[in-house]
């Protein structure tokens, strides 16, 4: 917790007296000329390059805003329905209590981003916001927040944020009256908010407002700065040579790492290699280039890159992929470039209304997506025995979480069509233990769920968290719980790691080698990725494609899906002669030469009470092969040919008579056998 966030309660309360002019106490207003000159541009100008740059990645700067820009910002400010932090106001929320979230075009993302920006800096500096007010004069001590009070709580933050100075207009900017009017009624009182301002940071010792800020806020702030651009390739519309060699011609160098990157530099990545990065100070430009705005390349924190590539690696050809949470689209449609798009169907849940599924529908054939079905019933009201989901082999899991792991709240938001209410969540510097308790038992709940379809070979986990109890614990926990209600035929779950590239630095920064998990870095967001897997038993009910696959995998069919041949089953090579026995092999049917000798005798029936011992798989041949095929078979051992037709029809005939004649039980064949003996026994097969 802030210095600030400890103690304004305490200084609300040093007035002794309000006054009738300006509602601020007079002697806590004397030096103002003082503060003005020494201490606080003192304090600007040490902490100068440290300041700009929390307000470079954040905050927009006074050219950008505009009427518009501050009303989106105040309606989504209000939207998220803030409580007063000062004890000096009324902690009424009549002027919140309708509020919506503004309706901004979905095309309009850089105006999307200023209206973000500027809304959640407002919250992170709330209370020295509405304290400023007070301090000032502007509102009089308990006095009710109004309609107007977001309004006045965006442009004030905007009036701070470049320390007062004058917005500059642009020509073609929109005017709206009543947002004309707070801005002109504020810029009135801007020298006595400005020392309201200076005041409050002398008093806390606070070298630049960002130290005013709770300390886990001001730790996200800083890492946000330096946060990394990825994009990965849509391979649907392009591949990933053609997208670098077009880079290159614009003047971009490939450098190996990416602690080299520059402004006209990009790299590969590692774990997924068609994820490319760039610096983050050519954000805007990327956003405006040819291949963001064709959807060749689009732009996703590499945290959101490891489902799909997990996704990848366990997929089979045909195989049918559920995401319960598909947001934006974006982990959805870079989960589809990586599949075949013919043969596989990605099911997308999660869809908030009609509104958003034709929102999915539009933005994948933006990106050339053609195998996501979106699905508008909610996840856990499906059945897992749903014939449309008969061929789901994977299922994805993105469900929400705390969000402890971003860095840049604002371009998760804008990426993956997560609800603004994140923003007033990370705004704060302790974190809200019953709704945390509400988090997790979603998650167990989702995760149950989706180990109930018994055809689902994986279920890939995956947060934007940290939390212990909303990683590990809820897996372990899950897959326990199934694990215990196993029947004696069913597989049990294991906990995995994904499938990921990894290279020995990387791992060795892992807590387990069960799951794979990455804190948020100057570079990247934390996240957790677990993949619970088990082997499937006769009693999921395979089809028979699955099977033909699984024995595909296993070497057991060959190139063309055929069986193995019935020489190699009797253990012949296919050139027709005996398999080599191995050094220090013994036969297996060594042991069942004597009893098949005694067993089968010229003229003698076997002791009664023994049935006749045929193949479980394959009935009695009865039809006598040709001389022919008998002489060819004959010619493939060493053992000279003396039978003759009388000889055969003789042991065809011992064979024929009831079923009674058998061989004693327990006994098996052996290679080295008369040929009238190997002939029955080869008939018997």
């Amino acid at each position: 917790m802030s210095v600030y966030t400890e103690s304004r309660s305490s200084f609300g309360h040093t007035a002794t007296m309000m006054s009738t002019l300006n509602g601020i106490n007079r002697a806590d207003s004397v030096p103002i000329a003082v503060l003005k000159e020494k201490d606080v541009e003192g304090n600007f100008q040490e902490n100068e390059r440290r300041s700009q740059s929390f307000q470079h990645i954040s905050q927009p700067n006074g050219r950008d805003a505009n009427h518009g820009i501050y009303l989106y910002a105040s309606q989504l400010f209000a939207s998220l329905k803030p409580q007063t932090k000062s004890e000096r106001l009324s902690d009424s929320d009549n002027w919140c209590q309708d509020a919506k979230p503004p309706q901004i075009p979905p095309n309009e993302e850089k105006y999307r981003r200023h209206v973000y920006d500027l809304a959640f800096a407002t919250l992170k500096y709330q209370a020295l916001l509405e304290d400023i007010l007070l301090d000032s004069g502007y509102y009089s001590y308990y006095s009710t927040p109004d309609e107007n009070h977001a309004l006045t709580m965006v442009i004030l933050q905007d009036m701070q944020d470049r320390r007062f100075a004058k917005r500059h207009k642009m020509p073609d900017e929109p005017f709206i009256d009543h947002v004309s009017e707070v801005e002109d009624d504020l810029n009135a009182y801007k020298t006595k908010l400005n020392a309201a301002l200076a005041k409050n940071r002398i008093k806390f010792k606070a070298p630049s407002i960002e130290f005013l800020l709770p300390e886990n806020v001001r730790e996200r702030e800083t890492k946000a700065v330096a946060t990394l651009v990825y994009a990965w390739v849509n391979q649907i519309k392009t591949d990933i040579s053609t997208v670098i060699d077009t880079l290159k011609e614009e003047g971009f160098k490939e450098v190996k790492s990416d602690d080299k990157l520059t402004e006209q530099t990009f790299c590969v990545d590692v774990q997924c290699k068609n994820v490319l990065i760039f610096h983050s100070d050519i954000r805007e430009e990327l956003e405006n280039h040819q291949l963001f705005k064709e959807y060749h390349l689009i732009m996703q924190d590499k945290s959101s890159c490891y489902g799909p590539h997990s996704v990848k690696a366990l997929l089979n050809e045909g195989d049918d992929v559920i995401h319960t949470h598909v947001g934006s689209g974006k982990i959805t449609a870079h989960m589809s470039s990586l599949m075949n798009q013919e043969g596989s169907t990605v099911f997308a849940f999660g869809l908030k209304n009609h509104s958003h599924h034709e929102t999915l529908k539009g933005r994948m054939e933006q990106y050339g997506v053609k195998n996501i079905r979106g699905v508008e019933e909610n996840f856990l009201d499906v059945l897992p025995t749903d014939v449309r989901f008969k061929n789901v082999k994977v299922i994805l899991m993105t469900p929400p979480c705390s969000h402890s792991g971003i860095t840049n709240p604002v371009d998760y938001i804008l990426h993956e069509g997560e609800d603004a209410s994140i923003l007033q969540d990370l705004s704060r510097d302790e974190v809200d233990q019953d709704k945390l308790n509400e988090i997790i038992n979603e998650q167990m709940e989702y995760l149950k769920h989706a180990m109930r379809f018994s055809r689902v070979q994986a279920v890939i986990y995956c947060t934007h968290s940290i939390n212990h109890e909303e990683n590990e614990n809820v897996v372990t926990k899950v897959a326990d719980y199934f694990n215990s209600k196993l029947t004696a035929k069913q597989m049990p779950y294991r906990i995995t790691p994904p499938t990921l590239p990894l290279s020995v630095k990387d791992a060795d920064k892992q807590e387990s080698s069960k799951y794979f998990k990455t804190k948020p870095t100057e570079k990247t967001s934390g996240c957790f990725v677990a993949v619970v897997t088990r082997e499937a038993t006769p009693d999921d009910q395979l089809t028979a494609a699955d099977i033909i696959a699984r024995a595909k995998a296993k070497g057991l069919m060959g190139a063309g899906g055929t069986q193995p041949s019935s020489t190699e089953e009797n253990g012949e090579s296919p050139e027709g002669g005996k398999r080599k026995k191995k050094s220090g092999q013994r036969s297996p049917r060594s042991k069942s030469t004597p009893s098949m000798r005694r067993g089968v005798v010229k003229g003698k029936h076997s002791p009664p009470n023994r049935n006749l011992r045929t193949s479980p798989t394959r009935p009695l041949q009865r039809k006598p092969y040709s001389q022919q095929h008998l002489k060819e078979r004959s010619s493939k051992t060493s053992l000279q040919n003396t039978s003759s037709e009388d000889d055969y029809r003789q042991i065809k005939t011992v064979a024929r008579k009831p079923r009674t004649a058998t061989v004693p039980a327990g006994a098996r064949t052996g290679p080295k056998v008369e040929l009238k003996v190997r002939q029955f026994a080869w008939q018997k097969l």
